[in-house]
């Protein structure tokens, strides 16, 4: 029985009623009107070896013969490899980790390991620029274990990566924060997602709580970006590790307050870049008036921002994240952010903040009950 597998270099990119395919051998376009959800179902199976019965299988009698064309075209294009058995190459090898622990996959992307669930912060393992062939971090995609849970905090492309998410299996329950007011750089998360194939999204209203095997999963505020992306930041509990994940927030003196007294929080994740956007020469100059076009607009935290963050949250542990974080990455959002770890740790230690920075790198796994750091 031959299986197949698509090869490591290949990058599946949705985009409106198409599924652009690129690798070493060429390039593939699929359109249809249901080719998206199509391929986010078939994605999943042929990210790892899968016999053509099994993947076929799970579609319904009326979806099997455009399953079977578009494995055809995969084959016949050279995005797939072949082989007579389904057994998968060797895995990269990791350190035993006791749960719970997190692994820091890069930028905002985290895979926490709690009460016998896998939940996933942020998906993002492809890299954006379909030039760039190798993996983004030393974690890859098919290092991942099976996932439980996805939280995404906003529809920024760094943030909710589309062909990160068209790979994951679609059963896999998505929790996202309820969009109040849609728009074009606004978009519905559960429109989205569902897009994509995903069946179970979960949208939260702020302070709003998801509970799955003993994980509480809590929607927390943040600001919308510009003033008009509408974005989340999560609390995740259980029982023997409680997690902050900040995604893009800006400083907020208030609610910051309110988690610091009312919750406990182990370990917080916090934004150092400090990304700023020039209104005239983005487009916020169409939506903004011309008397701001000379401005530059900080729209997450920086290194000061995230620590004085520590003061009010008082974490036990703290790490910077969320700075673009990937050696490789060259999109232009990074060039004018100057945030890093080695700072954002001196800094802490400087103003004697209650939390301990965590100097974690792309790969790094840390243990909480041993309060150990692995390397990756």
């Amino acid at each position: 029985m031959k299986f197949i597998k698509l090869k490591k270099d290949a990058k599946l990119i949705p985009a409106r009623n198409r599924v652009l395919l690129f690798s070493g051998e060429g390039q593939l376009c699929l359109e249809g009107e249901r080719i998206i959800p199509l391929v986010g179902r078939i994605a999943p199976l042929i990210s790892r070896f899968s016999s053509e019965a099994e993947i076929i299988e799970r579609f319904l009698p009326s979806e099997k013969d455009d399953a079977r064309r578009v494995l055809d075209l995969l084959c016949q294009r050279g995005f797939v490899i072949e082989k007579e058995d389904g057994m998968e190459t060797t895995a990269k090898s990791a350190p035993y980790v006791s749960a719970p622990n997190i692994t820091f996959i890069g930028h905002a992307t985290l895979l926490i390991e709690a009460h016998g669930l896998r939940i996933l912060t942020d998906p993002w393992l492809f890299p954006h620029d379909r030039h760039i062939s190798h993996a983004p971090y030393p974690i890859t995609f098919e290092d991942l274990p099976p996932i439980d849970l996805i939280c995404i905090s906003h529809m920024h492309g760094d943030h909710l990566n589309l062909p990160t998410l068209l790979r994951l299996e679609k059963g896999i329950p998505v929790v996202v924060p309820r969009i109040e007011k849609p728009g074009e750089h606004n978009r519905s998360l559960d429109r989205m997602l569902g897009g994509l194939g995903f069946e179970r999204i979960i949208c939260l209203e702020r302070w709003e709580s998801f509970k799955l095997q003993g994980v509480s999963v809590t929607r927390t505020p943040c600001h919308s970006a510009w003033g008009i992306t509408e974005q989340a930041t999560w609390l995740i509990e259980s029982d023997d590790i409680n997690i902050f994940c900040g995604g893009d927030m800006l400083e907020d003196e208030e609610f910051m307050k309110h988690l610091g007294d009312n919750y406990r929080v182990d370990i917080a994740f916090l934004p150092i870049s400090g990304y700023s956007t020039h209104v005239g020469q983005s487009f916020l100059k169409d939506i903004m008036p011309a008397e701001t076009h000379d401005r530059v607009i900080r729209d997450v935290m920086g290194v000061k921002e995230a620590v004085q963050s520590t003061h009010w949250i008082r974490p036990k542990f703290a790490v910077g994240y969320a700075n673009g974080g990937a050696y490789w990455y060259k999109h232009p959002e990074c060039s004018i952010t100057g945030g890093n770890v080695d700072d954002f740790i001196r800094q802490l230690e400087a103003e004697g903040s209650v939390a301990k920075g965590i100097d974690m790198r792309p790969g790094d796994i840390w243990e909480h009950k041993s309060e150990r750091l692995f390397r990756g």
